[in-house]
C-alpha cells in the first residue's frame, strides 16, 4: 500500500507540473528571472523544450499509472477474487480522475508560476534521467507529425507582438485603464508605423522664405504658434534650414536694427529622413541627436512632410494639446457633418472621430478618394464608403482641396461597403 501511495503522489505531481509549465506566463517568468530568480530562468528553458518535457512527463506518468493499476488490481483480486478486477477498475477510474488529474491541475492553474518554479529542479532532473528514452519518443513523434504534413510552429517577432497584443486586450477596464491599454498597444505599433503615416504633409507646413524681407518674416513668426520654423529658398519644397525662436531672440538682442538680422547665420542645418523610417527608429534617433524635428523625403529626395517628437509621442499617449494648438487643423465641424481639407490625414481623422478609414491605402482623405474612385473626381461628386458619405466641394487642378463628410447612420464603419459615387 505504501508503494501505491507513493505512485499516486508521483502521478499527481506530474499532472501539476504539466499544467504549471503550460500555463505559466513567459512574461512573468522573464520578469522574475531579471530580478535574479534562477529557477524562473530554468522554467523558461524547459518551456523552450516542451516536446522533450511533455515526453518526459507522459513517460513517467504512464509508468506510474500502470504500476499503480497493477498493484491495486492485484491486491483487490487477492481480497475479492475475480470481482476485484471490477472493483479496481471502478475505484481507480474515479480516484485517478478526481484526485490525480482534476485536483492537481486546478491547484496548479491557480498559481502556475509558483508551482512551476517549485517543481522545476525535480522535473529537470527527471528530464535528464529519461533523456535517452524521451529523445527517441520525441523523434518518432516529430516524424509522425511530418507524415501528416504538420509542421512545428516557429516563434517569430510577429507572433510575439500578437501575443503581447492579446495580453493587453485581457487588461480589461474603463477610464484610465482603457487609456493605459491603448498606450501599451500604441507602443507595440511603433515598429509597424512609418513616419509617412503621422507626418505633417508638406502643403500644411508653416515655413518662411529666407529671401523675404526680415520685417515680414518677423511679423509672420509672431503670429505663428511654433518655436521651430523651416526656411526655404526658391520654392517651399526646397528647405534650406530650421530656425529656432530662441536663436532668433538672441540675434535680435545682439542687433540694433532688426533689418540687420542674417537668418542664414541663425538657422541650423535641416535633418532629412526617408519616409519608410519606423516611428520607433525615429524616436530613438531623436533621442540620440537631441533633436525634435525632421523632414521626410521620398526615394527621390523630394520633400513629403515633416515629423516632430510630439507627433510620435502623440501616437503613444494620444493628442497633446497646448494653449497654442488648433484642434485638428483642417477640420471644421458643422451641424451633422464636417468640412475637411483634402490634406488632413486619415490617421488623425480615425483617432479624432473613431472612424475606420483604411490607412494602408492612402495617407490623406484626398488620397483615399483617388484610390477608391480610380480617377480625379469633379466637384459635386458624392462617394459612399466606410460608413461615410463624402462630397467633393472644391478641386484645384488635379488636387482635391475641400470635402464634406457625413457619417451614415447604422454603419459606423464596421463593414465597409464598396465605394460608389454619383453626381449631386
Amino acid at each position: 500500500m505504501v508503494a501505491v501511495v507513493v505512485l499516486a503522489l508521483l502521478v499527481g505531481v506530474l499532472a501539476a507540473a504539466e499544467t504549471s509549465l503550460t500555463a505559466s506566463s513567459r512574461i512573468k517568468l522573464h520578469h522574475l528571472h531579471q530580478k535574479g530568480d534562477k529557477r524562473a530562468g530554468l522554467v523558461l528553458e524547459l518551456q523552450g523544450q516542451m516536446g522533450q518535457v511533455i515526453s518526459t512527463i507522459l513517460l513517467a506518468n504512464t509508468w506510474a499509472l500502470t504500476s499503480m493499476t497493477a498493484l491495486v488490481t492485484g491486491t483487490l483480486t487477492l481480497w475479492f477474487g475475480a470481482m476485484g478486477t471490477v472493483y479496481a477498475a471502478g475505484f481507480l477510474s474515479i480516484f485517478i480522475t478526481i484526485y490525480l488529474e482534476v485536483v492537481p491541475k486546478m491547484l496548479a492553474f491557480q498559481s502556475p508560476e509558483k508551482i512551476a518554479i517549485f517543481l522545476v529542479s525535480a522535473l529537470n532532473t527527471l528530464r535528464w534521467a529519461l533523456s535517452p528514452v524521451t529523445a527517441v519518443v520525441d523523434y518518432v513523434a516529430r516524424v509522425s507529425m511530418s507524415l501528416f504534413g504538420i509542421k512545428r510552429p516557429t516563434h517569430t517577432v510577429a507572433a510575439t507582438l500578437e501575443e503581447l497584443h492579446g495580453a493587453i486586450d485581457l487588461h480589461v477596464g474603463e477610464g484610465s485603464v482603457a487609456h493605459e491599454r491603448m498606450m501599451l498597444k500604441n507602443i507595440l505599433d511603433l515598429t509597424q508605423v512609418t513616419v509617412a503615416r503621422v507626418m505633417v504633409h508638406r502643403n500644411k507646413i508653416f515655413s518662411l522664405d529666407i529671401q523675404e524681407a526680415i520685417e515680414k518674416n518677423l511679423e509672420r513668426m509672431l503670429r505663428a504658434p511654433y518655436t521651430r520654423i523651416p526656411l526655404w529658398q526658391g520654392n517651399p519644397d526646397n528647405v534650406v534650414g530650421l530656425l529656432h525662436t530662441k536663436a532668433l531672440f538672441r540675434g535680435l538682442k545682439r542687433c540694433q536694427d532688426p533689418s540687420e538680422l542674417d537668418l542664414w547665420k541663425l538657422m541650423s542645418v535641416p535633418w532629412f529622413i526617408p519616409e519608410t523610417t519606423s516611428l520607433l527608429m525615429q524616436l530613438q534617433s531623436f533621442r540620440e541627436k537631441k533633436a525634435h524635428l525632421a523632414f521626410v523625403v521620398d526615394e527621390y529626395g523630394s520633400l513629403q512632410g515633416m515629423v516632430t517628437l510630439e507627433d510620435i509621442l502623440e501616437e503613444i499617449v494620444g493628442d497633446i494639446v497646448d494653449e497654442h494648438d488648433i484642434e485638428l487643423p483642417g477640420v471644421r465641424p458643422m451641424a451633422g457633418y464636417y468640412i475637411i481639407q483634402g490634406t488632413v490625414t486619415l490617421r488623425d481623422l480615425n483617432r479624432q472621430y473613431n472612424w475606420r478609414l483604411p490607412e494602408e491605402k492612402a495617407t490623406t482623405l484626398a488620397g483615399l478618394i483617388l484610390e477608391e474612385s480610380g480617377h480625379i473626381p469633379d466637384e459635386g461628386l458624392l462617394f459612399s464608403f466606410y460608413g461615410l458619405e463624402i462630397k467633393v466641394l472644391q478641386r484645384h487642378r488635379n488636387q482635391i482641396t475641400l470635402l464634406r463628410v457625413q457619417e451614415k447612420k447604422g454603419l459606423n464603419g464596421k463593414s465597409p461597403p464598396a465605394a460608389v459615387s454619383r453626381p449631386v
